[in-house]
């Protein structure tokens, strides 16, 4: 298996740990057929939700193919990918639009609110300083940034307190304006250290569109299901519809997985 993915022929596409598909891959497609829109399909249906609501009111006015080119966007809807600060490379942006980690969204609002419409964002964002990262998200199988002394990625996070947050992890209230600010490391407690790590090592990686994420499978079963996705890629010509968001909840100690909830 290792020799057949490390052939020249083999797509890279399929290479990685982590599968990233082209949102227009002939295949696997999974971004909506309107023009320049880049939320992901709904269902097993060429269209976002939103669009497939505009076209089913719209269907006896106008054809199909004008309504894919002419169709208002109607925003991401979701996030597709991670996406850093535009200040702080090392964290995450919490607002697309803005760009900005959690501490530089804050800092950006309390600006505005005490300058009223005299804020003007670019003079602010000039004055502003990068802050350090909090390294990686401690989910083992996610790739994202951590947004919090804590360790875990914003989605991850959530999941940890619908989870009953096991371990007790918890950071000390005003930890920004307390540690942070001062320039201290920031504690974090806990109830149970080796529940929370468990936690960790355990919880499944959290559904991206067009993303397979291999990460913590058994090498040979990582390896038969990215020679699959290459082989009917290839061969069949037939879209994958359901591709819009797979991910495998794995264990280091197990080889069996399911696909992870949307």
């Amino acid at each position: 298996m290792a020799a057949l993915i490390n052939a020249p022929s083999f797509d890279p596409v399929f290479r990685s740990e982590i599968v990233e598909i082209p949102p227009e891959h002939p295949v696997y497609r999974w971004v909506c057929l309107v023009t320049d829109c880049e939320r992901p399909r709904a269902g097993r249906g060429d269209l976002c939700g939103a669009h497939e609501t505009a076209w089913r009111q719209l269907r006896h006015e106008q054809s199909r193919v004008d309504f894919l080119g002419t169709a208002d966007l109607v925003g991401h809807g979701e996030e597709l990918r991670e996406r850093p600060c535009r200040l702080c490379p090392g964290r995450p942006s919490r607002q697309l639009t803005l760009g900005l980690c959690h501490h530089h969204q804050f800092s950006w609002y309390h600006y505005r609110d005490r300058h009223g419409d005299a804020a003007d964002f670019d003079t602010w964002l000039a004055r502003q300083s990068p802050r350090p990262g909090y390294g990686r998200c401690k989910a083992v199988v996610c790739p994202d940034l951590a947004e919090s002394p804590l360790g875990l990625c914003y989605r991850h996070y959530r999941r940890y307190l619908r989870e009953g947050r096991p371990g007790g992890a918890l950071l000390p209230t005003q930890w920004g304006n307390r540690y942070e600010r001062a320039g201290t490391p920031v504690p974090v407690a806990y109830s149970n250290e080796a529940d929370f790590r468990r936690w960790c090592s355990k919880t499944a990686p959290v559904s991206r569109p067009g993303q397979v994420n291999l990460r913590g499978l058994h090498p040979l079963l990582r390896a038969e299901i990215q020679w699959g996705l290459f082989v009917h890629a290839r061969g069949s010509g037939r879209r994958w519809g359901s591709l819009r968001s797979r991910a495998w909840r794995t264990t280091a100690a197990s080889t069996d997985f399911t696909r992870s909830p949307s």
